[in-house]
């Protein structure tokens, strides 16, 4: 950047199953069961345990053909070595530790309850119609969505961990 910045930025993108792949789920609840804000197995650790982090984004993103999954954290520049051997002990714990069904149960209730709750103005119904309108080519019901998220078992979490954990990592220290 060329200028001092208060935190530094550290950033991981790995290609994503598009949302029309079956597998796509899969690596969405994985996202959210390692790095859903202070809650996620990392977040927990480096958040709330170590104090190494002040937030955690994690996105996966698509332009309906194409996929990928980024996560950006905000991190104090003398903490950024700290932190980043934490997140790879944390993929690395991923495939030692693959998550659990009740982790898995928790990541669907999330998603489920985000359906109803997370778009409230009109801009944000309007995203969401039109992000499942270039996924899906459809628009989902509250039941479609339970029945694509049924059909994700532990199995296809532990099959996405080794690719999902394969991504590069940047840093933004000035």
């Amino acid at each position: 950047l060329g200028v001092p910045v208060a935190q530094a930025q550290f950033g991981y993108i790995v290609p994503a199953p598009p949302p029309g792949d079956s597998a796509a789920d899969a690596w969405r609840l994985l996202l959210y069961i390692l790095s859903h804000d202070y809650e996620g197995r990392l977040g927990k650790k480096a958040i709330s345990d170590q104090g190494l982090a002040y937030y955690i984004d994690s996105r996966y993103r698509s332009d309906g053909t194409n996929a990928w999954v980024t996560l950006s954290t905000g991190v104090d520049p003398e903490k950024l070595d700290a932190f980043r051997a934490l997140f790879d002990a944390e993929l690395a714990r991923l495939r030692a530790e693959p998550p659990t069904e009740t982790e898995l149960g928790a990541a669907k209730l999330h998603f489920l309850g985000r359906y109803r709750s997370a778009a409230q103005g009109n801009g944000e119904l309007t995203e969401r119609l039109a992000t499942e309108w270039l996924w899906y080519g459809d628009l989902l019901t509250r039941d479609a969505l339970e029945e694509r998220l049924g059909r994700v078992g532990r199995d296809d979490l532990i099959a996405a961990v080794a690719v999902f954990s394969s991504g590069s990592t940047v840093t933004v220290t000035e």
